[in-house]
């Protein structure tokens, strides 16, 4: 279905009837629904699953749905333009006429008689409205006739109005895209973490806007790592931490934590280095998953990671990690990244980092020195987020890791860090490409407390 067609509906009309017969027929008298054509045209561009379901969802619904069936729909829609999953969708509500429906969705996507920007074209914010409405009904009656194929209507529109945050065609629609995309945002949050089981109403801060990275209930300033717990000479920190299987739920593993940072250390022939130091034991905990290995404990297992912390770059050298003799041999691996790896201190949100290191690795057995090198490519997108979890709500820093080793295929991972406060820079969950949670974490200290 073209949307393009939509235009011939209202010739000879100005903005579907928001105007005289007389008034000029230039770009700046196009009708709304000629807007929705033009829109299309220049706005569509492939748009992942996960945000095609979150999308129409909301224009549907009002809400986002809980995580079984977000996954599922992704599953649905995968590689398709995703019409035949919404039409599904779109024929619960069979009981709208088509005025009521385009009412309801356009309410949904937040498409409000107050929510337009004024223009001298379209008129008052409430004619603009009245003017997108009419359309839209005369579009669904024209184009969907009794309801079947209202779902990809209703996707095409979803699709251009979140295409609109920089509106400089029409001048009506930026702050109402804005709004939307920052609640389609909120709804995938939600709707990701497999513990979200039902549809919720998720709330989201106003004026805060998800193009640029910023979260709901965040100032943006989350992801300066700069001053956080593991910077400071002589901070402690525990972290304790539930790690999960496959479905995001049962737990495989609780481990235990614990920091101290130390100023002024060296690293190959690097000095002046901050290390941290990290002692880690795990006990196995399911025995389904763990088989024999459940109830036993791992550790303490040491690694020593190698920051440099500057004005302007995170730069990490190297990390020698030591786990508890096997069979009474001691075996201590460095690795080495060359160039070391690095990332901005305060980065710019919503914007890729990459860097492509090589990472060498070797293991001091009984005196003997192996030595394995791999090239890999890493990419970060940091952004902000309110996330809960079991120690608290916290705006938090998002971090999206895309890593690419020589020959491989890329992996995805996303982390969330706590971004302000005294725990600022403890890890709160990690969760993989899907965004089934991986790791969550239930303890939560700095210096004893």
């Amino acid at each position: 279905m073209k949307l393009l067609v939509i235009a011939s509906l209202c010739i000879g009309l100005v903005a579907c009837g928001g105007g005289s017969d007389n008034t000029s027929t230039s770009n700046s008298t196009l009708s709304h629904v000629s807007i929705l054509s033009e829109g299309m045209r220049t706005q569509s561009v492939a748009t992942a699953p996960s945000v095609t379901v979150a999308r129409v969802y909301q224009a549907l619904n009002g809400k986002a749905p809980g995580n079984a069936t977000f996954t599922s729909a992704i599953t649905q829609v995968g590689s398709t333009n995703g019409f035949d999953w919404a039409n599904q969708l779109a024929a619960t509500k069979f009981g709208f006429s088509d005025s009521a429906f385009a009412s309801y969705v356009l309410n949904n996507i937040g498409i409000t008689p107050t929510s337009l920007t004024p223009t001298a074209a379209f008129g008052t914010a409430q004619q603009a409205y009245e003017g997108l409405q009419r359309a839209l009904s005369e579009y669904l009656t024209a184009f969907a006739p009794k309801g079947v194929g209202r779902g990809t209507v209703v996707l095409q529109l979803a699709n251009i109005i979140a295409g609109l945050e920089i509106d400089t065609t029409f001048g009506v629609y930026g702050p109402a895209a804005i709004a939307f995309n920052k609640q389609v945002a909120a709804n995938q949050a939600y709707s990701s973490i497999a513990t979200n089981l039902t549809d919720a109403l998720v709330t989201t801060s106003t004026g805060t806007d998800t193009s640029n990275g910023i979260g709901a209930g965040t100032t943006g300033t989350e992801c300066d790592s700069r001053g956080n717990i593991f910077t400071v000479n002589g901070n402690t920190a525990q972290m304790d931490t539930n790690t999960y299987g496959s479905d995001g739920t049962t737990i495989l593993i609780r481990g235990q934590n614990k920091y101290l940072v130390t100023t002024g250390k060296s690293f190959n022939t690097t000095t002046g280095l901050t290390e941290l130091r990290q002692t880690n034991t795990s006990s196995y905990t399911s025995a389904t998953a763990n088989g024999v290995s459940a109830g036993t404990t791992v550790g303490p297992t040491e690694l020593k990671s190698y920051f440099g912390y500057g004005v302007f770059d995170v730069t990490l050298y190297g990390v020698i990690t030591t786990p508890p003799p096997t069979a009474g041999l001691s075996i201590v691996t460095t690795s080495s990244f060359t160039p070391p790896a690095a990332w901005p201190a305060n980065p710019a949100l919503n914007t890729p980092y990459t860097r492509s290191v090589t990472v060498t690795f070797e293991s001091t057995i009984l005196g003997q020195v192996n030595s394995i090198s791999t090239t890999q490519t890493e990419t970060r997108t940091f952004s902000t987020e309110s996330i809960s979890t079991f120690v608290g709500t916290f705006a938090a820093c998002k971090i999206k890791t895309d890593i690419t080793k020589a020959g491989g295929s890329p992996t995805t991972s996303y982390s969330w860090q706590v971004g302000s406060g005294r725990l600022k820079g403890h890890l709160l969950r990690s969760a993989n490409a899907q965004g089934v949670r991986t790791l969550e974490s239930t303890v939560l200290l700095v210096n004893g407390t």
